[in-house]
């Protein structure tokens, strides 16, 4: 498999995702496997300055909200990860200016997962990009209101993205599908499963 990333953009159907549900195969582009999607891990994080970016909760609050009412579950710790549970990062660094005085900052957001590809005998891990957008902001205050604005923005067209792929016929018979109907883990739990089998 081939995923290629288009940065700013969401990634569109040049790439593949294989899947097989009740021994039938499907064969999903990369843009219609975003509709798997059931739940993801959302975190953010700040480097730099603390005084330029202040609402964090707030930020994660909303966008959380946004995502439950599109029927994506958000967990608030990491999950081991497929192309139904997903890695949903805002990274934000931040410095703040006195000449001229305020803020200036880059905001990343990433909706990812990691994907083993078998060639011969070896096993090759990829990471899958979903979402890759990046924005600067400059204010002469706090960069609060830009990085809300604009992670909704994002968020929001993903997780309006997740819908509408949802309701294509492969996408719906691969998430009915047995195989894909197993609970979805944390990598905690993952890890406790782990140390019981041993």
């Amino acid at each position: 498999m081939q995923y290629f990333v288009l940065t700013g953009l969401f990634c569109l159907g040049f790439s593949s995702f294989a899947a097989i549900a009740d021994n039938e195969s499907f064969y999903l582009t990369q843009e219609e496997s975003v509709g798997l999607v059931q739940a993801v891990y959302l975190n953010a994080s700040l480097t730099g300055d603390e005084k330029c970016w202040t609402n964090k909760g707030q930020v994660i609050q909303k966008n959380r909200l946004m995502l439950e009412q599109s029927e994506i579950k958000v967990y608030d710790e990491p999950l081991s990860q497929s192309p139904k549970a997903i890695n949903v990062l805002i990274s934000i660094a931040a410095i703040e200016s006195t000449n001229p005085k305020g803020c200036s900052g880059v905001v990343t957001i990433e909706a990812t997962y990691n994907e083993d590809v078998v060639y011969y005998k070896s096993r090759i891990s990829s990471l899958v990009y979903l979402v890759n957008r990046t924005s600067i902001f400059l204010s002469s205050t706090k960069l609060n209101q830009q990085v809300l604005e604009f992670t909704e923005e994002v968020i929001s067209g993903f997780a309006a993205n997740v819908i509408s792929q949802r309701r294509k016929p492969n996408v719906e018979a691969v998430i009915k599908a047995s195989s894909f109907l197993d609970p979805i883990l944390t990598n905690r739990e993952i890890a406790e499963l782990l140390l019981k089998k041993n």
